[in-house]
């Protein structure tokens, strides 16, 4: 049998540990900050800085609120696919990926 280890730091799983395990990924934590840092990566979530460069097509208004400067592109004729992200086009999760080989093949 092999042995589980934690998908961040490599750390053999332990029933003593507070393990995590994410369905979504189908990978296991040894510890809700492991399990936090990857998701982080994995969404390629970053802080904004707003002194050097906000996102792209984002603006801060003069009252202080981020606004979208234009409109954003909607892919495949405006589906955004089941976690409501803006830009299916960019998502690599199993579930837009296969809804836009299914788009394509239409």
């Amino acid at each position: 049998m092999d042995t589980l280890k934690c998908s961040v730091c490599e750390k053999e799983l332990k029933s003593s540990m507070e393990i995590e395990y994410s369905s979504w990924i189908n990978e296991f934590f040894c510890s809700p900050k492991c399990a936090t840092d990857r998701y982080f990566n994995y969404m390629e979530s970053l802080p904004v800085d707003f002194d050097n460069e906000l996102p792209e097509g984002v603006i801060v208004n003069d009252a202080g609120v981020l606004v979208r400067a234009v409109e954003q592109p909607r892919a495949l004729d405006g589906f955004t696919g089941t976690h409501n992200h803006p830009i299916l086009a960019k998502c690599t999760c199993p579930g837009c990926v296969a809804r836009r080989a299914a788009a394509s093949n239409a």
